[in-house]
């Protein structure tokens, strides 16, 4: 979890399958380093359970930030929302152990 003067400003949850489960930087803080903050210690802590890849499954809108830290897609998802379609793409990096 980031927090800012008490106040949570992003969380995140890797489980021990090595899914990014959570990945959550309040709009107001993005872009000042809490996404970052946040990604490097769920790198860290698949490193040190000694994992050999995470995955997320992204928003479209999201997928440049894991992107950049080296993540590709597997494989695109359409997911039903009441209905309504959204597309999500899970993936994957590999660690260096």
């Amino acid at each position: 979890m980031a927090e800012q003067n008490g106040t949570i400003t992003g969380f995140a949850e890797l489980t021990k399958m090595g899914k990014v489960s959570a990945f959550y930087s309040h709009y107001e803080w993005q872009g000042k380093g809490v996404g970052y903050a946040l990604y490097e210690a769920i790198e860290a802590e698949a490193s040190r359970l000694a994992m050999d890849s995470i995955q997320v499954e992204s928003s479209s809108s999201a997928s440049g930030f894991f992107a950049r830290k080296g993540f590709h897609v597997i494989r695109e998802k359409v997911n039903l929302t009441d209905g309504i379609p959204s597309k999500s793409l899970l993936m994957q990096k590999r660690l260096i152990n």
